[in-house]
């Protein structure tokens, strides 16, 4: 629980960011159930023999074993069987598990953030919701992401600088394999103020 607890705050921002249901913070604690079952499985089987044996301790019931002739070494081989089997399940879920998490995990998180994309940018609105950048597009089509009209201003990549490209046409895709966001822009230019230099250029 308090593991789940510190991924959780630790995700804050991309929940609260993504804005996701209720449903959808489900799913992706799901997927990220293996990260959490590795860490989490040696951790409860090193505690359950210890605290069996140390009730078994407490309750005198190991001088009760060894009075009746039971000796260490025969109680060792249900531990050691239990531990064997919290081994195998934790190595199965460290070469398995956690890639299938992690990738259904990215491509949930990437899908949810293309169609929040493409809600977010409204046409003839100036989208200021990335921090040092400002979106533009005349036309949006909210199913293919394609933009018309582009107008994008970045200032947060020199400092002192300003970029602004102008595009007649635009899209937002997602790129699954590199589990990025790509937004692309095609034959337009790129105008950029660097204190008293200004330079164009064409793509």
């Amino acid at each position: 629980t308090l593991i789940l607890i510190s991924r959780g705050l630790h995700m804050r921002d991309l929940f609260l960011g993504l804005q996701l249901q209720l449903l959808d913070v489900g799913i992706l604690f799901f997927y990220m159930l293996p990260s959490f079952l590795s860490l989490i499985l040696p951790i409860s089987c090193m505690l359950s023999v210890f605290l069996t044996f140390l009730r078994m301790s407490t309750d005198r019931e190991l001088i009760a074993l060894k009075a009746g002739g039971v000796s260490v070494y025969q109680m060792l081989a249900a531990p050691a069987l239990f531990s064997f089997l919290c081994m195998c399940l934790a190595l199965y879920i460290s070469l398995f598990g956690i890639s299938w998490g992690m990738g259904n995990f990215r491509s949930m998180v990437l899908d949810i953030a293309n169609t929040r994309a493409k809600v977010v940018v409204e046409p003839g609105v100036f989208n200021p919701d990335i921090p040092g950048t400002t979106l533009f597009a005349r036309k949006v089509d909210p199913k293919s992401g394609e933009l018309l009209g582009v107008i994008f201003e970045d200032r947060q990549r020199t400092e002192g600088s300003t970029i602004t490209i102008l595009a007649p046409r635009g899209e937002i895709i997602n790129d699954t394999e590199k589990g990025q966001l790509v937004f692309s822009l095609y034959d337009g230019r790129i105008y950029r103020v660097d204190g008293d230099a200004f330079s164009i250029l064409s793509f």
